[in-house]
């Protein structure tokens, strides 16, 4: 993928002027920050409860493992969807799916599952997404405007983990976070129903299954790959926030527990990404 080089500044400002694709854009932005910002509110909260790293890697594990079973065949099945409704349906349910977490309370097996169902429908929102953005720009600016997404995309995961997860952590009380974010995903459904999409005919036959072959396969390995690198980050920031806590309490952490719990995740990984190369 590519961000928009200096010179496609003016095209950048010139499809923002288009009012669908503008919808689309902050939709994106809307949605992806509220994503992100909900897994790290819910890494803070598993954290508080249990003080397991054990729970915080399961709690990673269920957002992650539907990426990695559904990530490919998501955009085979978008293919046969209506986009507009894919976009509006997956933000309601999302809304819906973050909003039960005010009544999880502490039970750390529920928060897992229903944080399993939250990834599942999220599979389907960046598909249908992806396939939305040629049918609101000119062909001359399709280049441009997947690079500012690829960007919308990184700077989403900045803002949900690094600014806004923490401010609404520490901002609302209780468990109110969440009434927040599943607002912020209401408001992406209404906006994306400002949508006007001219949808080409949808597939109705069985040859896009076969888009599940072995390059599909090849990219379910990297994804596993990426799902052990993804767990022992979690395993990671437990641990840090917990050195932390020693710190502040004058006592030495002990880094040994550290390197046994992310060593052998970080060879995985690096061994996986070799045998894929």
């Amino acid at each position: 993928s590519q961000a928009p080089a200096p010179g496609s500044l003016g095209k950048t400002s010139g499809i923002l002027r288009k009012p669908d694709f503008l919808y689309l854009w902050i939709g994106q932005l809307l949605s992806q920050t509220a994503l992100n910002a909900t897994i790290y509110i819910l890494l803070v909260r598993v954290e508080e409860w249990t003080g397991s790293s054990a729970a915080v890697s399961l709690l990673i594990l269920s957002f992650i493992l539907p990426s990695v079973v559904m990530g490919v065949a998501a955009g085979v099945f978008v293919d046969r969807w209506p986009k507009k409704r894919v976009l509006i349906v997956t933000n309601v349910l999302r809304a819906l799916i973050v909003a039960t977490f005010v009544v999880l309370a502490q039970n750390l097996l529920l928060v897992v599952v229903v944080n399993l169902a939250y990834s599942v429908v999220s599979q389907f929102f960046l598909p249908a997404e992806a396939a939305s953005i040629p049918q609101v720009v000119d062909r001359d600016d399709l280049l441009v405007a997947n690079g500012l997404f690829n960007i919308t995309m990184s700077a989403a995961q900045l803002l949900g983990f690094v600014f806004v997860g923490p401010l609404i952590t520490k901002s609302l009380p209780g468990e109110a976070a969440f009434i927040a974010l599943a607002s912020t995903y209401a408001v992406c459904a209404l906006m994306l129903g400002l949508l006007h999409l001219d949808e080409p005919a949808l597939k109705t036959d069985g040859d896009d299954l076969t888009a599940l072959d072995d390059a599909g396969i090849h990219l379910i390995s990297r994804r596993i790959s990426n799902l052990i690198g993804s767990s022992t980050l979690g395993s990671v920031q437990s641990n840090t926030q917990g050195s932390q806590a020693d710190w502040q309490a004058g006592t030495q952490y002990p880094l040994s527990s550290w390197n046994t719990a992310t060593t052998p995740g970080l060879v995985f990984n690096s061994l996986m990404t070799k045998v894929q190369l």
